[in-house]
């Protein structure tokens, strides 16, 4: 019964209008799944996420990236591009930029994260072998 009622929950979060939502039944639905036919349209491609769509977490925001950040307007294919895959698209100069600049920020995201990782597992290491090196100074003068 509580599986069921969960499925319900988040066939409802699927941008049903005038639907209940929690909030955490929004992050379990892919976007491509949320109905924006009565969201508010920027351009062609752009529309803005549901009104009740949580706001996605964020931490040290300045309030100049809050001005300048988009946290609300997200990008759709308008239909023409769906049958495209981004090998076969044909691209100027310009978007070739994009993309490879894109890439290399995916690229420089991953090694910071696998870093920071890293430097986590490292941490209770390098704090051991200072404590086995005071000891091992210790014992030297003890002697």
């Amino acid at each position: 019964r509580d599986l069921l009622d969960e499925f319900k929950r988040i066939l409802t979060a699927a941008g049903a209008p005038g639907a209940h939502v929690q909030d955490d039944a929004w992050h379990s639905v892919p976007l491509s799944e949320i109905d924006f036919s009565r969201c508010r349209r920027c351009t062609p491609s752009y529309r803005a996420l549901p009104r009740d769509y949580p706001c996605p977490p964020f931490s040290e925001r300045s309030e100049e990236e809050a001005k300048v950040l988009n946290d609300v307007w997200i990008s759709l294919p308008d239909g023409s591009e769906e049958s495209y895959t981004f090998r076969h698209m044909r691209k100027n100069q310009h978007e070739e930029v994009l993309f490879r600049c894109e890439d290399e920020r995916f690229e420089i995201d991953m090694v910071i994260d696998s870093n920071a990782c890293t430097l986590k597992r490292l941490e209770p290491i390098a704090e051991e072998i200072a404590i086995l090196q005071q000891k091992e100074i210790s014992r030297k003068f003890s002697q």
